[in-house]
């Protein structure tokens, strides 16, 4: 058929301006013509040519197969197969082979053949010389006059013509008949009104079922009821309509005419347009040419004048074709109304061109849909649906990657229709196309405008952090990012500056928390080794300055060192009568000094034997019995009642003493070669059963509860019957611990070289120089009477001021410095141990939370993450909105990740609990489409579809609804055809979206798989809603009508 509008191109050019009849190559007397989609058949008294493009392509004479060179007539049945009568013998042409029935009692009763006729049931009828000859299917029948009971008024039969499930009409040399249903039917002129009785041809129009008949003398016209007659006298040979049902006429020896309604035009040689009258065969092809065909060959002709009346009918041929699935001769229909001068004008050229981009479409062929559609908006700008065709081509443009095209096409209709509801949809379409198209500076400005544009749109602040962002590849943003991710409630933009708002909360602990830790100094000439309280009196051991007294409130500073072999005192004691001892260091013997102070008296005195020649390690005084016992290098010394010295000899672990303390029972205690051991009378060694293996002993005490402290070089070690060991997985700064003390209350005080660490009763504290301390090098601590905080260093005594929540703000900032330098090295098993350090505040358990929360999602541990977040949102109601947004960054981590299942009820939940499509809601639902599509491109259909239906069901207000529509229905468009779920599918979305514009598309699809599986009786009911539809295209409504015709003779 290409062909045909190619051959019909190039040689009906001229003939509008000068109604020319354009002259085939063919030179012989042209007998018979019958138009294939190819292949133009020309019969001539010389055999058969098929003609393509004006070209002979094929010829078939006696020589090649056929019966006879001589043609009387050709038709083509619905199998493309060429019927050939001639004068001796019918022939059947099928591809390139011939084959030829001849004269037999089972076929044609004579060779003899006049005209041949295919109908539309696929029954050829063969008019001979003696009869008419059905062929149906193998089976062929003669009706004569005979067998007719003289139905037929004669034998001889000229032309043949029927319609669908109407008569045959017959033209006999005897009259006109018709037969239908096995009724014959006879009109003469004597009867009816014939011009004449000698009928040569019959035509019977298939849109009003009236008959044309040619007589020798002249043509009439039957309705049923009346004759009427044209071209009086005028012998007549053959008859056509054309697709307007006007009837043209070739004629013995006057050329052409044509009869439309009472107006009749002749073309003949006389006026220049034929090269013959004398006409023997004239038709009609596809596209209304017609061809003439005459003693001297076959001419064309071309009605141009008939545009608005002819286009009609190619826009039903081109909708039934179409609607069959024909596309190749639909697309041929719609080019010839789009592209021909005399059509293109006509209001049916806007719809042709629709079609034939979805035709287009339909074949995947995207790039032509797409400028077709364009060119539609162009060329019909006023059009009603040149709106959404503009967005449709845009859309299609996007699909095959012409993002710059589908920009600039959006941008058309931005332009066209400012005012629309979706001008901030397609505006935001538009600048993601300028990105993916790589024109980042029009993007960039197209963002900058959107929210001037459209002020209440709902993706305000992610156009701001684009645009910010943008902006920061200077560095000149940052500020404003920062503040963007602390105050925006955009869930996606949240996500996107994840770090930033990470970054922006990681402190806000800190917010609601007032206090501070200071130190007051008491400053010491050398460092401090030990210390004592003593009232407003600060007692203090050197290593350069002996013994020191600050009296606070007068805030002077005293030393007493006269007398003292070496101002190195490692230690001191004040008894109960307010005497001073010393123990000096620098000498290997003889360390002890006293001082009586109590009687005013500032000179240490070295004390004789017994501790003279001992190395003295501390002092112990019994008031009560007057007894003074010395730990010493070379024993324990008890010196007053039961005076005595006891070493290894007497049972303790070895002759040095380091320590000694009594308990609230009297008993001393006392650490021996780094052991505890009890001595009641006799030493009695304790078993140390505890989890650190310290080696060295450094600080012995005991406390107020009769607990035993020993500080060690691997931690704090406590003695209550059984072992407890503190250390820095406890919350201690260091293991190696120089001192300590424990208050009345239970406090704890350790000192290391690294700082102090103070358990304050509910959680462990460290102070070091970064937090204000004045030294790390600490070596005594101390808890006076009210419990303040003492501490001596290297550079004197320290005295801790706490104002309001001090201590807690310190741990936190200990935290996030921990923080810093643990994310550094991605030590996340150990980060959340930190943060589990702060769950000793019952208000920073869902600080600490989200805190551990956010390392899984470091890790990319998005379950524990969900689940943490999860708990934290059932724990703290209150608080949904900052949990809610994580519990968004899970969802889209699980959807990135390729997890659909996963993210989908989040989001789901998400979802239903902001329903007011406000803030994060626009944003969930925008997801859950996100999802379905990515659905979609695995190909889990089913997942899609039942995604797509909770959302329709949940939110019904959607903003998101008619994306979730077009989902639903390019699934359900792309369906399996032959699957019953396909068929419930379809049923599915019609009563879903009964006003969608693909109604009538998709109702078609249903009906046709319905007959096709034969349930004719759902298949006619949708037939008859789409007939009965407003806007049903009238092709599809001829073709509906046919079908359920045929179904209602069927049940016949």
């Amino acid at each position: 058929m290409k062909r045909i509008i190619a051959l019909v191109l190039s040689l009906c050019a001229a003939v509008s301006a000068s109604a020319q009849w354009p002259r085939l190559s063919v030179k012989t007397a042209v007998t018979a013509i019958a138009v294939e989609d190819t292949v133009t058949w020309i019969g001539t008294n010389d055999g058969i040519r098929g003609v393509v493009n004006g070209t002979e392509k094929f010829y078939f004479d006696k020589g090649n197969g056929l019966t006879s060179n001589i043609i009387r007539a050709i038709t083509i049945d619905n199998q493309n197969r060429k019927w050939i009568a001639t004068e001796e013998g019918l022939n059947v042409l099928d591809g390139k082979k011939v084959k030829q029935y001849l004269k037999s009692p089972e076929t044609l009763p004579t060779n003899e053949i006049n005209s041949v006729h295919a109908d539309e049931e696929g029954n050829v009828w063969i008019g001979t010389e003696k009869g008419l000859v059905r062929i149906s299917g193998n089976s062929w029948t003669l009706l004569d006059r005979k067998t007719t009971l003289d139905g037929l008024p004669s034998n001889t039969i000229r032309g043949i013509s029927s319609v669908w499930n109407g008569p045959v009409w017959i033209a006999t040399d005897d009259g006109l008949v018709s037969y239908h249903n096995k009724k014959w039917a006879l009109y003469t002129r004597k009867l009816n009104n014939l011009p004449s009785d000698d009928v040569f041809d019959v035509v019977a129009d298939p849109s009003t079922g009236n008959v044309w008949i040619g007589t020798s003398r002249g043509v009439a016209l039957f309705d049923g009821k009346l004759m009427t007659q044209f071209l009086s006298d005028i012998p007549v040979r053959a008859l056509t309509l054309d697709k307007i049902g006007r009837c043209w006429v070739a004629t013995k020896n006057e050329g052409v005419h044509l009869i439309d309604g009472a107006r009749v035009v002749k073309y003949s040689t006389k006026e220049g347009m034929l090269v013959s009258d004398e006409g023997y065969a004239v038709t009609c092809d596809a596209f209304n040419t017609i061809w003439a065909g005459h003693q001297l060959g076959v001419q064309i002709f071309l009605d141009e004048s008939i545009g608005n009346r002819i286009a009609p009918y190619f826009l039903t041929e081109a909708q039934k074709a179409f609607w069959s699935n024909d596309n190749t001769r639909a697309r041929l229909y719609y080019n010839h109304i789009v592209n021909r001068s005399y059509l293109s004008a006509t209001p049916e050229a806007a719809t042709a061109m629709i079609g034939l981009g979805e035709l287009y479409e339909r074949e995947a062929m995207t790039e032509r849909a797409a400028d077709t559609y364009l060119r539609f908006t162009e060329r019909f700008p006023n059009d009603a649906r040149t709106k959404n065709l503009l967005l449709k081509s845009a859309q299609l443009q996007s699909q095959i990657k012409k993002y710059a095209e589908s920009a600039a096409t959006y941008q058309k209709f931005i332009t066209l229709y400012k005012d629309d509801a979706d001008a901030f949809t397609i505006a935001w379409m538009r600048y993601n196309l300028l990105e993916l198209a790589g024109d980042s500076v029009n993007a960039l400005q197209t963002l900058q405008n959107l929210n001037t544009q459209f002020p209440s749109n709902p993706r305000a602040d992610e156009i701001r952090w684009r645009v910010l962002s943008a902006g920061n590849s200077a560095g000149t943003a940052s500020k404003e990012l920062s503040a963007l991710a602390n105050s925006t409630r955009d869930f996606e933009v949240q996500y996107q500056l994840a770090s930033l708002y990470d970054a922006q909360h990681r402190k806000d602990i800190l917010e609601g928390m007032q206090g501070s830790i200071t130190w007051q100094t008491l400053s010491s000439p050398s460092a401090v080794t030990s210390i004592l309280e003593d009232g407003d009196i600060a007692w203090a051991s050197t290593s350069g300055n002996g013994v020191v007294k600050w009296d606070i409130k007068l805030n002077a500073l005293t030393s007493y060192s006269d007398g003292l072999k070496t101002p190195m005192v490692k230690s001191f004691y004040m008894d109960a009568d307010r005497d001073l001892w010393a123990m000096i260091e620098g000498v290997p013997e003889s360390n002890l000094y006293n001082m009586n102070y109590s009687k005013n008296r500032y000179k240490w005195i070295i004390q004789p034997a017994p501790f003279a020649k001992k190395t003295v390690n501390q002092v112990l005084y019994r008031a009560k019995t007057k007894t003074t016992i010395c730990a010493t290098d070379q024993g324990l010394q008890i010196v007053g009642k039961g005076g005595r010295l006891v070493t290894a000899k007497n049972g303790l672990p070895s002759d040095k003493v380091k320590f000694i303390a009594d308990d609230s029972q009297g008993i001393l205690w006392l650490i021996s070669d780094n052991k505890l051991v009890q001595f009641d009378k006799e030493p009695k060694m304790i078993l140390y059963t505890g989890e650190t293996n310290f080696t060295e002993v450094r600080g012995f005490f005991i406390d107020a509860k009769d607990n035993k402290w020993l500080a060690t070089d691997r931690g704090l070690v406590r003695y209550d019957g059984t072992w407890k060991s503190y250390t820095q997985k406890d919350g201690l700064i260091s293991d190696n611990v120089t001192c300590a003390a424990v208050s009345p209350s239970g406090k704890i005080l350790t000192g290391t070289s690294s700082g102090v660490s103070y358990f304050n009763g509910t959680y462990w504290i460290s102070y070091t120089t970064e937090t204000g301390l004045p030294s790390n090098d600490v070596k005594a601590v101390l808890f006076t009477k009210d419990e303040t905080v003492w501490v001596g260093t290297d550079k004197g005594i320290h005295i801790r001021k706490a104002e309001g929540d001090g201590d807690r703000v310190l741990l936190i900032r200990k935290v996030l410095a921990e923080e810093d330098s643990l994310l550094n090295i991605r030590a996340y098993d150990k980060l959340r141990t930190v943060y589990a350090s702060v769950n000793i505040f019952g208000d920073l358990t869902e600080w600490v939370a989200y805190k551990t929360a956010n390392t899984y999602e470091m890790e990319k541990r998005w379950d524990d993450a969900f689940q943490l977040y999860t708990k934290i949102r059932t724990d703290n109601p209150v608080t949904t909105l900052a949990t809610d947004a994580r519990m968004y960054r899970v969802a889209r981590a699980f959807e990135n990740a390729g997890e659909s299942a996963k993210a989908m009820p989040i989001y789901f939940d998400l979802a239903e609990r902001y329903k007011t499509y406000t803030d994060g809601n626009y944003r969930v639902e925008e997801a859950l489409v996100r999802i379905i599509r990515n659905y979609q491109k695995e190909n889990n259909i089913q997942r899609a579809l039942e995604q797509a239906r909770q959302i329709m069901a949940m939110y019904p207000r959607s903003p998101w609804l008619r994306e979730v529509r077009f989902i639903f229905t390019q699934i359900t468009e792309n369906a399996p055809p032959k699957e019953t779920s396909t068929m419930a599918l379809l049923q599915e979305w019609l009563n879903r979206f009964p006003d969608h514009s693909d109604v009538l598309r998709l109702k078609y699809k249903l009906a046709s798989m319905y007959w096709e599986e034969q349930q004719f009786e759902y298949a006619e009911k949708l037939y008859a809603e789409i007939n009965s539809a407003a806007g049903t295209p009238k092709g599809l409504q001829s073709l509906l009508e046919r079908r359920m015709a045929k179904r209602q003779l069927t049940k016949k």
